[in-house]
């Protein structure tokens, strides 16, 4: 979903194409995928199907605003009316539930015979390089075997949601061939992947010159639902969200909506009493 509010220092767009999560689901029932994805460790993100899905970017905006100095720079920390609060690597793994581990090595001499085949395959298909569009076109293809499918729509679910970046950048040639071996790639740190775009560009945003767009890249609901979670006040002052706790915790929040009638200036002075930190 992309958002802009002309009333900021300079505007912001989204690139995670969530929005386009149902589309993504017609193409795996069409394929008859939707098995094969839901047993896979991204199964849970299913959920977000036939939903709506809301990214408050004055929110974020004035979050990012209110930044104050760490020397560990991959880790964002906001002076929440004179509380300190950190957005690092922990945190995003626990809002996404996503691996945010080191990367093994990945063993290529062991490669079972299977998986050299399909990786094989993958690159007659989409090469050694493809854009997250012309994946969509393959996983449509009729004559395309449904073992290769299920690469593709790993490929296309990590690129187009998790780790976007421009429509125009290739998919790394790594992820291709990581594709073809299921067990590799399910144990690959994409939330750690996704963490680095996210925070790099959720940095840059604060410097924001007058006029310019800034493009967030990665995954920045996170550092939305991230703020929901561990801020009850600005709980109470959205509505339409799950009050269950669930796994992972960014579900609950995904669907939060403006309460219109609050000033977005009035979230950063609460009353002192209501405001509370946990996670």
């Amino acid at each position: 979903m992309i958002d802009r509010y002309p009333n900021l220092r300079g505007s912001l767009t989204v690139k995670s194409e969530l929005r386009k999560f149902s589309k993504f689901r017609t193409i795996l029932e069409e394929q008859k995928l939707v098995k094969f994805f839901r047993s896979f460790i991204f199964g849970n993100y299913l959920q977000l199907e036939g939903t709506r899905i809301r990214f408050q970017m004055s929110l974020v905006y004035q979050l990012l605003q209110c930044q104050i100095y760490s020397h560990r720079k991959e880790e964002i920390w906001i002076n929440y009316s004179g509380m300190p609060i950190c957005f690092g690597m922990k945190e995003f793994a626990i809002i996404t539930g996503l691996n945010c581990h080191n990367e093994d090595v990945y063993d290529v001499e062991n490669m079972s015979t299977k998986t050299k085949m399909r990786r094989k395959e993958i690159l007659e298909v989409v090469g050694r390089s493809c854009k997250r569009n012309e994946l969509i076109e393959h996983l449509q293809t009729k004559n395309l075997s449904n073992d290769v499918k299920k690469s593709l729509c790993l490929l296309y679910f990590v690129h187009s949601f998790l780790c976007p970046k421009d429509v125009s950048t290739n998919i790394p040639k790594k992820w291709i061939l990581l594709s073809a071996d299921r067990k590799a790639f399910s144990a690959y740190p994409w939330g750690r992947i996704s963490y680095d775009i996210t925070i790099k560009h959720l940095l840059k945003a604060v410097k924001t010159i007058d006029g310019k767009t800034t493009n967030l890249y990665g995954f920045p609901r996170a550092f939305m639902c991230w703020a929901f979670e561990v801020v009850p006040f600005l709980q109470n002052k959205y509505k339409v969200f799950s009050k269950q706790v669930s796994s992972p915790r960014i579900f609950r929040w995904l669907l939060a909506t403006n309460n219109e009638s609050v000033d977005i200036n009035e979230l950063f002075d609460p009353p002192q009493d209501s405001v509370s930190i946990i996670l």
